[in-house]
């Protein structure tokens, strides 16, 4: 996955995309909350408390990739240049949280409580965020040697931190269904 400038089409459909992603939080959070006023058993009361968990993360990862498809609009309209290693690893991540993403979306939707499939989340976790004070290290190492700006810097940095913080929104997401279980075993 290539973190590149939208085009007006890919720009509007991101946009109508987040509509729709905060509408469908506002809705599901509205009726869960009415769920969770029934009279409900143990499994269900942990399974709505899960839910909304759930949804705040989803709707995280949203504002996070509205804050990354801000920054490369600002890349793009300041035609601020990034080293084609800056680049690369920022690709790199990109694809990295994407899977991780896919990943944690394919765990919940289909309820997985292997420990292997979660267990391969919190190691691609890890793996994101050692990536990620990496990559921190060579744009300090870019700035000393004088190979960006640093207006480059905070640009990189912001699209960095969003896309580790992403990251970390799957891992919750994977590791509901978990908890979701191992609450019930213990209710």
């Amino acid at each position: 996955m290539r973190i590149g400038i939208p085009n007006g089409l890919e720009n509007s459909m991101f946009q109508l995309g987040k509509l729709v992603l905060d509408f469908l939080n506002k809705e599901i959070t509205t009726y869960l909350v009415e769920v969770k006023g029934l009279d409900l058993n143990a499994q269900d009361t942990l399974l709505v408390g899960s839910l909304f968990h759930v949804i705040n993360d989803m709707e995280r990862v949203g504002d996070h990739s509205q804050n990354i498809l801000e920054a490369a609009q600002l890349r793009h309209n300041e035609e601020i240049k990034f080293s084609e290693k800056a680049v690369r690893e920022l690709d790199d991540l990109s694809a990295m949280v994407t899977a991780q993403l896919d990943r944690a979306m394919e765990i919940f939707s289909k309820q997985d409580t292997r420990g292997v499939a979660l267990k391969q989340v919190e190691d691609i976790e890890q793996e994101i965020d050692d990536t990620t004070e990496a990559l921190r290290e060579h744009h300090v190492d870019r700035l000393k040697q004088h190979k960006c700006s640093a207006k480059n810097g905070m640009i990189y940095l912001d699209i960095l931190t969003n896309l580790e913080r992403i990251g970390d929104h799957a891992e919750n997401i994977a590791s509901s269904v978990e908890k979701q279980q191992s609450a019930h075993h213990v209710a």
